[in-house]
């Protein structure tokens, strides 16, 4: 099984684009990735490259999700 780790921090428009040629190029079976979770406003005009990767993506996509820290003492 090919797997493709895909990290990226930036809001690059290219990324999305980068990531589907990689995973292109190396047959990949799998793309995990990892996503800020925007909302609302922020998202329609940034975009979102995962949301791009899942939707354009020729294998199976894994996004995890980056989980919020509580204050201590306030963990579920």
């Amino acid at each position: 099984m090919n797997v493709l780790l895909a990290v990226d921090d930036s809001m690059d428009s290219k990324a999305a684009e980068e990531i589907l040629k990689a995973s292109q190029r190396i047959r990949a079976d799998l793309v995990v990735m990892g996503s800020k979770g925007l909302t609302g406003l922020r998202r329609i005009l940034l975009g979102s490259v995962s949301h791009k990767v899942v939707r354009y993506a020729k294998c199976s996509v894994l996004v995890v999700r980056q989980k919020l820290l509580s204050p201590i003492g306030n963990e579920p």
